[in-house]
């Protein structure tokens, strides 16, 4: 394993929640994020480049260390954290599942490979999320487009699940609906956390069909079977 993905590995393993002081910022998922002079808050160094999360838009850091946001007095953004998780851990784990060697497997020239596919979900992770928190999209180079092999894409996806899980965690009901810009109207955060949402679970059902054509019993259905054992 990569020192990058060691690091990021142990953070999503040991952090339940969210740290956050100004000046020192732990995520959950070793949220390697934007650097827009929001506030950033530098926790190290992630294969050479500082892993930091800007303030969300100026507005959503108090002063003081925080908890996790309490999912009782927050049900939407709770829900859609919940909601997120499920999703990202079933596309995450059909990443892990799959032999490279299936990764360029298309089942039709004209629609995109299994990897092409992650990829493509990685990239609008964060473009989604960076729209959420007001902030520039991290990622410059299109993932589906510039990394080829598993390990690359892993790493990808790696990245953009730790930026995602910064937004969603650190969102409360009051920040999920209070408006960002979007073209020229004003539309909740929340609509962006639903869309990215709404956009994995899509995806994942692509790559579920992809590896029945295989033989590969997808993992959200692996799991239920081993439930019901």
């Amino acid at each position: 394993m990569l020192d990058a993905d060691r690091d990021a590995h142990e953070v999503r393993r040991h952090a339940r929640g969210l740290l956050f002081r100004r000046g020192e910022l732990l995520v959950r998922g070793g949220g390697r994020v934007d650097d827009q002079g929001l506030g950033v808050a530098h926790v190290g160094q992630v294969a050479g480049q500082p892993h930091a999360v800007d303030e969300l838009a100026a507005g959503l850091a108090p002063a003081q260390p925080v908890s996790p946001v309490d999912p009782v007095a927050n049900p939407l953004s709770a829900t859609l954290k919940s909601l997120y998780e499920g999703v990202v851990r079933n596309v995450v784990d059909s990443a892990n599942k799959v032999p490279e060697d299936l990764y360029a497997f298309r089942p039709a020239p004209e629609v995109r490979s299994f990897g092409e596919m992650l990829g493509h979900v990685a990239d609008a992770m964060t473009s989604y999320c960076a729209r959420a928190a007001e902030a520039k999209n991290p990622v410059a180079d299109s993932v589906e487009k510039t990394k080829k092999t598993k390990a690359e894409i892993l790493a990808a996806l790696d990245y953009a699940r730790g930026y995602c899980d910064g937004v969603y965690g650190l969102v409360t009901d009051a920040d999920a609906l209070r408006t960002v810009t979007m073209g020229e109207n004003k539309v909740p955060r929340a609509r962006f956390l639903m869309a990215n949402i709404s956009h994995v679970n899509e995806h994942y059902g692509n790559l579920a069909t992809y590896m029945r054509i295989k033989g590969i019993v997808p993992p959200s259905t692996e799991r239920a079977q081993q439930m019901r054992r």
